[in-house]
């Protein structure tokens, strides 16, 4: 059925792929032996990925789950049969071939079945990839295998684990930044950072889970690859979040949104405070950001201070400070590198982003801001004799992000005090305005 040159039948594909995901149940190791004896299985179903069922039929080879679990460290016993047959068809460089292609598809739009599978096959590679890095290697005490098995399973894991092998990944990820000149609406991106915020989010959850497998196995994990993967593409990240959208034409985010009035004008960039549409990529590239931030390296570090990151957060909080989805993520952005052991992150975001000086302007405004709105309305100054078309000039909800990360750089402050090598914060920023803060 599969291995059909037509497109697939959405209810014929729905039926088989429920017989195929039966027997992968109940006897796992039969029926990936038997899908090993057609050559060229793997490669027959991730041209098909543009199928929902087929995207998820993949890493139930590698171990069965149910369909509510297929994004979580929730999964059976790892198929002995399935990891190296994923593994030497080199799955995750088929699934790289067919994404980089449907990414050169310059109507993607009128292509359902490339957008489907731009959207599937992230997705596939970070399930997969999960149950790979949450898999311990075997070992002749947790499994009775002999050596060349044991190093044929071994060997398999390592290429199954993006984290350790995250070449096919890369190619993906320059593929979608590369189709964001292309496709307004940055589908490939969003599906890629989708994933890889996915990956990131399952290895640090997993090294504080319950299961001491699980956790003993995501304490093994050497994420330096990965990380390396992720700093070569910081520069381009960054410059994503800072392209204005006074260049794009009007209706048309480069980063996500679309603005339904349409219309052939110009937009201007957005004033602060503005309702301007943000855009959801921005959004996912900032959290993916945010692990970076974790990591504190200091590779990733000088290449974060390098490209002004931080800086460039912070201008984007203050020009979209209505946005609590934007403001939350910073703040989480801010928290990591104040309680992280870096100090140049730290450096970044007082003197280059001046994260003091806008959180007493913020505040101070703030504070100001409820006599203001309750001044005009005695003095009944607005059109219609209401407060309904009145703004804040700050958001009731930036108040509480104001005093979220005053504790955050309150807490750093304190314990800085504490340490022989502190950093001479009054020295850069100066005394009168560590006073002011304090």
């Amino acid at each position: 059925y599969f291995e059909s040159p037509n497109v697939l039948d959405p209810i014929g594909t729905v039926r088989v792929s429920r017989v195929l995901f039966a027997l992968i149940s109940d006897n796992p190791q039969d029926t990936v032996k038997v899908m090993a004896k057609r050559k060229g299985s793997i490669k027959c179903f991730v041209s098909k990925m543009y199928s929902v069922p087929v995207a998820e039929l993949l890493p139930q080879i590698f171990s069965t789950s149910q369909a509510d679990s297929m994004t979580t460290l929730k999964f059976g016993p790892p198929n002995v049969e399935g990891i190296p047959l994923l593994a030497e068809s080199q799955i995750y460089d088929l699934i790289a071939d067919v994404f980089c292609e449907a990414c050169k598809d310059k109507n993607l739009s009128e292509n359902y079945n490339h957008v489907a599978l731009i959207e599937n096959a992230p997705r596939c590679i970070s399930i997969i990839s999960m149950r790979a890095m949450a898999t311990l290697p075997f070992d002749r005490e947790n499994c009775n295998f002999d050596k060349t098995m044991i190093k044929k399973l071994n060997t398999s894991l390592e290429y199954l684990n993006v984290l350790h092998s995250p070449g096919p990944l890369t190619r993906m990820v320059d593929a979608a930044l590369e189709a964001t000149q292309s496709d307004p609406l940055c589908r490939a991106l969003r599906s890629m950072v989708n994933a890889l915020i996915d990956i990131l989010f399952a290895y640090h959850s997993g090294c504080k889970a319950s299961s001491g497998a699980v956790r003993k196995a995501l304490l093994l994990v050497n994420l330096d690859p990965f990380e390396q993967l992720m700093c070569a593409r910081i520069e381009r990240f960054t410059e994503l979040l800072k392209i204005p959208l006074g260049t794009l034409p009007k209706g048309v985010d480069l980063l996500g949104s679309i603005d339904q009035g349409g219309g052939d004008m110009l937009v201007s960039i957005p004033e602060p405070g503005s309702n301007s549409a943000f855009g959801t990529v921005r959004l996912k590239i900032i959290e993916m950001m945010i692990f970076l931030f974790a990591f504190q390296s200091p590779t990733t570090v000088q290449e974060l201070v390098h490209f002004q990151t931080p800086k460039v957060l912070m201008d984007l909080l203050i020009m979209y400070n209505h946005n609590s989805m934007l403001q939350n993520l910073v703040a989480m952005g801010i928290e990591t590198s104040m309680i992280g052991q870096n100090a140049e992150l730290k450096v970044a975001w007082l003197k280059d982003a001046k994260l003091m000086e806008h959180l007493i302007r913020l505040w101070t405004i703030a504070q100001a801001e409820e006599k203001r709105l309750t001044e005009l309305e005695a003095a009944g100054l607005t059109e219609d004799g209401s407060m309904n078309n009145v703004k804040p000039i700050v958001p009731i909800n930036c108040r509480g992000w104001v005093i979220r990360v005053s504790k955050a750089l309150r807490a750093f402050l304190d314990k800085n005090k504490t340490l022989p090598d502190k950093l001479d914060v009054d020295a850069l920023l100066g005394t009168e305005l560590v006073e002011r803060f304090l």
